[in-house]
């Protein structure tokens, strides 16, 4: 991904991955919250990142820095044999300026 967002992954991914291992029928983990595309393998389990419906943030970088990538979200079609299709869907426009957005509603009181 990039140096500075790598240091924010799990503190003890061991036991994690370890838990994975014990259970063949493991075949991907799909996150989100990382602002990019994020697809590779460990130990044969397909590792699946998700990019943001909002800004996303330039991957290979030493330091923040944010792409002009529009939103996007994953897909995901599984199939009985195990096997599983994705993607990345990118929206066709990018959201207005934040200057130019409507304020959403307010919540209501309880």
């Amino acid at each position: 991904m990039g140096s500075w967002l790598d240091a924010i992954g799990l503190d003890n991914p061991e036991p994690f991955f370890d838990l994975l291992g014990k259970h063949s029928q493991v075949r991907a983990v799909v996150w989100g919250h990382i602002h990019q595309a994020f697809d590779q393998r460990y130990h044969g389990i397909r590792l699946l990142g998700v990019p943001s419906t909002c800004a996303q943030f330039a991957p290979h970088t030493e330091s923040f820095t944010q792409e002009m990538t529009p939103p996007g979200y994953r897909w995901l079609e599984l199939f009985p044999d195990g096997r599983i299709e994705t993607a990345i869907q990118r929206l066709l426009k990018e959201p207005p300026p934040a200057e130019n957005r409507e304020e959403p509603p307010p919540y209501p009181s309880v």
